[in-house]
């Protein structure tokens, strides 16, 4: 199986070094969860970051994008806590601009079912300034 990732493939003064490109959807790892992306905020650091301006400054290529919000489609048999359905937002370091992450996210919140996914971002930027 394949999806698609906004790749960062050269550093750019704009977004031209980003690239929609086909990869090979990740294995799921024991402590891993498969997600499948729903919406994903583009920041300033995001820019910084595919200048190489930014703190992080990860090798080319590299997935872009630091957060996002969607749900969880897997669980590895070791996981608990979370289950096929849960919403979540992801606040990282990069690779938030795909449809299918790898499974090593830093989970920011878990987001209530009746939340849209941009009030779930909203969510995970207000209990990370509380």
């Amino acid at each position: 199986m394949t999806h698609r990732a906004w790749t960062c493939t050269a550093l750019a003064p704009d977004l031209s070094g980003l690239q929609l490109l086909s990869r090979p959807s990740p294995l799921l790892l024991p402590g891993e969860i498969r997600v499948r992306v729903h919406a994903a905020a583009l920041n300033f650091p995001d820019l910084l970051m595919t200048q190489g301006k930014y703190q992080h400054k990860p090798p080319l290529p590299f997935v872009a994008g630091m957060e996002c919000a969607g749900e969880v489609l897997e669980c590895a048999p070791d996981v608990s806590g979370l289950a096929s359905g849960d919403r979540i937002c992801y606040g990282g370091h990069g690779g938030a601009f795909v449809e299918q992450p790898d499974g090593r996210l830093y989970l920011g919140s878990l987001g209530p079912q009746f939340l849209t996914d941009g009030l779930c971002h909203a969510q995970h930027g207000l209990r990370s300034v509380l």
